[in-house]
């Protein structure tokens, strides 16, 4: 179809945003979408499974720390995904998941129309930071890069937009927008230096440290507070708590001479 439609501002948006790779399955309910892919740069790559692309966009998003974007169509494959997303959720992974939706036209009320399903943000909301739902061919453009900010905003996680079929083939215009760049937490420094005088004035100071924490300490290039704490000659008197020790950050070693008896207050993995 000639022009920009729907669908082909939304790749547009997804390319000015620094998106390189996809993942998907071409199907009958997306294919505007592909049309805008078959004219730009971006890589497809496409899956036997919409489970599969769900997940590599999973693995995308937590190896490079940028979304990872999958593409699938309404009904079955918006569900496939959902595990994916549950998962890029409690991981914390940036991962934008965009798929289409019946004909607005029959969205009040059950039509029988191929993959209709009903509530289908109410469903994905539940694993991602948001699911939104375009009410216009205008506003798709604008709900990809909201999406795509969101979910690296803050804590990372994964973000829905779903687009009914018809706003995708008609006519949508350009708007004008900057690419979308991953910025980590800020501190202000009056707080950091008033929680280091709390360390250091108590008797006996606890790191509660979790998958996340390992995270952040590296995309902000600071010293390892937890393990420098762990190997200190006093670390019985102050020992960090972790979850599981395959992603605390706190070498297994040391867990274990707590465990030992060392730490009675030692929660164990899965805390």
């Amino acid at each position: 179809m000639a022009g920009n439609t729907g669908g082909r501002t939304a790749v547009r948006v997804l390319e000015r945003m620094n998106i390189s790779v996809l993942f998907g399955i071409p199907g009958i309910h997306n294919l505007s979408l592909y049309e805008g892919l078959s004219s730009g740069p971006i890589r497809h790559i496409t899956t036997r499974h919409e489970q599969g692309a769900g997940f590599m966009a999973y693995g995308w998003g937590k190896s490079t720390g940028t979304p990872g974007v999958v593409l699938a169509i309404t009904g079955p494959g918006l569900t496939n995904i959902l595990t994916p997303l549950g998962q890029a959720f409690h991981d914390s992974v940036p991962m934008v998941a965009i798929t289409t939706q019946i004909p607005s036209r029959f969205l009040s009320g059950r039509s029988g129309y191929l993959h209709e399903l009903r509530d289908s943000t109410v469903m994905s909301s539940s694993v991602t930071k948001g699911s939104f739902r375009a009410s216009s061919p205008e506003e798709i453009p604008h709900l990809v890069e909201r999406a795509l900010r969101l979910s690296v905003e803050g804590r990372p996680g994964p973000v829905h937009v779903e687009i009914p079929l018809d706003y995708l083939d008609e006519p949508c215009g350009m708007p004008p927008g900057e690419p979308v760049r991953r910025e980590g937490p800020s501190l202000h420094e009056g707080l950091a230096g008033e929680a280091a005088g709390s360390l250091s004035a108590a008797r006996s100071p606890v790191i509660i440290a979790g998958e996340g924490h390992g995270k952040i300490l590296a995309r902000g290039g600071l010293p390892h507070a937890a393990l420098q704490i762990a190997e200190s000659d006093d670390s019985h008197e102050k020992p960090p708590r972790s979850g599981n020790e395959k992603f605390s950050g706190i070498p297994v070693q040391y867990s274990k001479k707590h465990r030992r008896g060392k730490d009675p207050f030692f929660p164990g993995p899965g805390v």
